[in-house]
This record gives C-alpha cells, sequence and structure tokens, in this order.
C-alpha cells in the first residue's frame, strides 16, 4: 500500500510541476499516476477479503465504486463530446482563463452561432493580462478568429477596428496572412472590390498555403467576371484540398458558365 501511495505522488511529479500548463483537460496526464490507485485498491480488496466475515460486503462496496467511476467517465465523456459545454466547463472553474474564453468562442463560431461568439471573445480581451502561455500564436489566433466572427455577423466596422488596433505586422506570416483575407473580405463585403483584391494578393504573398486567400481571390474574380482566371485559381484551391467545399461548388458552377 505504501508503495501506491508512493507511486501515486511520484508520478504526479513527472506529469506535473511548478509551470502552468497549457492543456485544458488533464486527464490523459492521470493515466500514469492512477497505476499507484489501482495498486492501493488491489492491496486493499486482498487484504480485506481475507476476512471472510466481510467479502460479500466488500464484493457489494467495490461494485458500488466501479458503478460510481462508470458514472463519472460517462459524464466526463460527454462534456469532451460536446466543445461547447467542456469549455463552458473550464471557465466554471477558472473564470479568468483568456484562452478558455478563446476556445469557447471558436467552438460558437465553428458552430454558427456569432453572437455568442462576438461576445464570448469580447470577455476574453480584459483577461489577456492573466495569459501564461505566450509566444505561440494563441491571443493572435483568438483575435483573428473574432475579427473573422466579427465581419461574418456584419459588424464591419467593428472588425476593422479590432485589425487596426493590433500591430500584425509583428505577427509571423501565416498570421499575417489571416488578417489580410478578413480585411479582404470586409473591403469586398464594402463593395471596394479592388482594394479587397490586393488585400488578398498581398495575403497569398504572406503565406502561400493560405487557401482561404486563393478561395477568396476566385469568388472574387467572378463578380468581376473574370471567369477563367476565377476556375485556374479553384481549381489551385481543389489541389490543395479536394474536400474543400469552396473549390469543389466553385469549380462545379464555372465549369457550366465556361460551357455555355
Amino acid at each position: 500500500m505504501s508503495f501506491g501511495i508512493l507511486f501515486y505522488y511520484i508520478a504526479h511529479l513527472v506529469e506535473s510541476s511548478i509551470i502552468p500548463i497549457r492543456d485544458f483537460g488533464f486527464d490523459h496526464r492521470t493515466y500514469l499516476p492512477n497505476f499507484g490507485l489501482c495498486l492501493i485498491s488491489a492491496w486493499l480488496a486482498l487484504n480485506v477479503l481475507q476476512n471472510r466475515r466481510s467479502k460479500k460486503n466488500i464484493v457489494t462496496a467495490f461494485l458500488a465504486y466501479i458503478v460510481v467511476l462508470a458514472g463519472l467517465t460517462w459524464q466526463r465523456n460527454n462534456l469532451w463530446r460536446d466543445p461547447v459545454a467542456f469549455f463552458q466547463h473550464e471557465i466554471s472553474i477558472n473564470k479568468n482563463s483568456f484562452r478558455s474564453y478563446c476556445m469557447l468562442g471558436e467552438a460558437y463560431y465553428v458552430a454558427g452561432k456569432l453572437a455568442q461568439a462576438n461576445e464570448t471573445y469580447k470577455s476574453a480581451l480584459p483577461l489577456i493580462k492573466y495569459h501564461v502561455d505566450r509566444g505561440n500564436n494563441s491571443e493572435e489566433s483568438c483575435f483573428s478568429n473574432y475579427a473573422a466572427s466579427l465581419q461574418e455577423a456584419g459588424d464591419l466596422e467593428g472588425a476593422k477596428a479590432l485589425i487596426d488596433n493590433l500591430n500584425i505586422s509583428t505577427l509571423s506570416l501565416p498570421m499575417q496572412s489571416r488578417f489580410t483575407v478578413t480585411l479582404g473580405n470586409i473591403e469586398a463585403l464594402s463593395g471596394n472590390l479592388t482594394v479587397a483584391e490586393n488585400y488578398f494578393l498581398r495575403a497569398r504573398e504572406l503565406d502561400l498555403q493560405n487557401i482561404d486567400a486563393i478561395s477568396n481571390l476566385a469568388k472574387l474574380k467572378i463578380l468581376t467576371n473574370e471567369l477563367q482566371e476565377s476556375f485556374e485559381l479553384f481549381t489551385l484551391v481543389n489541389e490543395m484540398d479536394p474536400n474543400d467545399q469552396d473549390g469543389i461548388v466553385g469549380l462545379q458552377y464555372l465549369s457550366e458558365l465556361l460551357q455555355e
């Protein structure tokens, strides 16, 4: 039993430290330490079961223990299955978690719930002072998603103001490209197609793998009646990602137009 207890705590020293960990769910970090709990449980079972008079009660207790653990596992799995519920749970534990708010905003954004996404992103901004995991573009990704969500919700001024307040020239090239695509979308929705095209071209220069820059430029070419160039761009999108829906739909649409 002593070995099991010692193993449990020593294994946690290996998995954790005084340095903050960026993970949301720490379930996987308990796998190795929990072997110590298994040893303790086995020792208790073997020693207590030697008393035959209490054998029935012990078996009943262990069965109840297994049922409780199964219920807790089912409950935890339900959280992992639903990103919104998962990050809401994380926020309920740590209300100052900038990253949890950002990820909840992203979960809403992916689900198409733009109003909730924007409200959540807005709540995240004052919490950046508590964010300890700097240097991995997590803040920039959050702001980029926030700007895109504002833009898709029709708040073009809000999206542009958010980007203007950031010094995006100091960011990595792929991140600059993401923000530049959003600026292009804002200008396109405002009817400034030439300005939008320049933004999309700039986004491609910054990151040749930014498929959104290519796809949005292809859509813009349809609006300017440059169909052949649009077709070539959508072909490139399809080559980069055959499952990209914009590329698939764009090629089908243009194939019909160009055959007429």
